[in-house]
């Protein structure tokens, strides 16, 4: 009876086990790799240096359609100016994109509602999202062209592949199987507090390039180099502008300096929390990271599919306008990103999970569906630059609400 119970609990425990491991890569990015060779790749995946899960974003440039141009001209009174441009020594000049208003704007998206990735020029990419909707991005990032650098396919038959974005023809996410595991490690997790007390937490970029557990923190501790895999570590304090506090598993802390890991040459911290986006924080906002057993993890599954924004926008006046939105006229998707900073961090809120936005002084006061709030500003989602909301309500009418008459919005959903 005793063995039989031994053996039951053993059981018990390769069950728990195994689920806890298939809990910590649910989170990161897999799929299919299709080479311009014809090769068919399969396994997880680190998509350039910093992203490898699917709360991570894919950054670039999303081309603004020309209608929408044109409409927010014609609600501005302006539809009848010309594009001014001049010629010099032969060559054609915009003093503005459409009498002032860009043909692009930075935009991101999370990997989990990407379906396929297809690369379409040197530094262009169609992506085809969940819902079967296609979004162009062309430049703009590391994330795609010459600047991804190399993609590393993990696959479990053909071994570990380096791919740069010349080499691939078409990348199809998919949610992780149960069997896959990585040799590099988890996706880093844990709480960043700032030296103001704001406290973030989720997985973990630091210095905009260590993602995994077995990358390694390098310093000087006493003249001695020192290269420390992240999974070792326990906490990362700031010291000085130069110098941080390692604390390891074992115990052991150590004071580092020399290397951008660790002093202010370090790129910034950026935390993706799935609750709302990300923060990057940079070193002089950065007080101390705590690194954490990554949980059950954001699967390929747990993103909703995009929807068009829609909610209830108020003026100044008191005046409600209700239906579809366009957000400084190029954010009109769920997915798509809401940008700002508080005190030097950035923040990057996907829109899909905004309660609010109430216009105040200095800035706004975005609401999010969890009951958390931020006061954001310094950019043109949430200043003055912001090229207006517009409104189409149920009728069709669109109806333009510019920033200085803008009190606020709720969303919908």
């Amino acid at each position: 009876m005793r063995i039989r119970q031994a053996w039951r609990f053993i059981g018990l425990a390769a069950l728990l086990a195994f689920g806890v491991l298939q809990a910590q890569s649910a989170d990161r990015l897999y799929g299919k790799i299709t080479t311009r060779d014809g090769e068919i790749l399969e396994g997880l995946i680190r998509w350039g240096t910093n992203e490898a899960g699917w709360v991570d974003l894919f950054n670039g440039n999303k081309p603004i359609p020309e209608e929408h141009n044109e409409e927010l001209l014609r609600l501005l009174g302006r539809e009848k100016e010309e594009p001014r441009e001049f010629t010099f020594l032969g060559f054609r000049f915009d003093l503005d994109d459409d009498r002032g208003l860009p043909r692009r704007a930075a935009s991101a998206i999370r990997f989990g509602h990407i379906r396929t990735i297809e690369p379409t020029g040197r530094n262009s990419a169609l992506l085809t999202l969940k819902s079967g909707r296609q979004v162009e991005f062309v430049g703009g990032s590391n994330d795609l062209g010459s600047g991804l650098g190399k993609t590393v396919i993990e696959d479990f038959r053909k071994g570990t592949r380096e791919l740069k974005w010349h080499q691939i023809t078409l990348v199809e996410f998919r949610p992780v199987p149960p069997q896959a595991r990585s040799k590099f490690g988890s996706r880093l997790y844990g709480k960043l507090t700032t030296r103001r007390g704001e406290r973030f937490s989720g997985y973990v970029t630091w210095d905009l390039d260590e993602i995994l557990g077995k990358d390694v923190l390098d310093g000087e501790e006493r003249g001695e180099d020192r290269e420390i895999k992240f999974e070792e570590i326990t906490s990362i304090r700031r010291k000085s502008s130069s110098s941080s506090t390692v604390v390891l598993k074992s115990g052991r802390e150590m004071v580092l300096a020399g290397s951008n890991d660790v002093d202010d040459d370090n790129r910034g911290i950026l935390v993706s929390d799935p609750g709302f986006g990300q923060v990057t924080v940079p070193w002089s906002e950065f007080e101390r990271l705590d690194l954490q057993p990554n949980p059950a993890g954001t699967g390929f599954g747990d993103f909703a599919e995009d929807k068009r924004l829609s909610g209830v926008v108020t003026t100044d006046s008191g005046v409600q306008y209700k239906g579809i939105i366009r957000w400084d006229n190029d954010e009109e998707y769920s997915w798509e990103v809401l940008d700002g900073y508080m005190r030097q961090v950035d923040f990057d809120i996907e829109l899909g999970l905004v309660r609010s936005i109430e216009k105040h002084s200095g800035g706004s006061r975005v609401t999010l569906k969890d009951g958390r709030s931020f006061d954001l500003g310094e950019s043109n989602d949430l200043d003055e630059d912001n090229k207006g909301i517009v409104v189409q309500q149920g009728d069709g009418k669109k109806t333009l609400v510019r920033w200085a008459e803008f009190r606020q919005v709720v969303f919908e959903g």
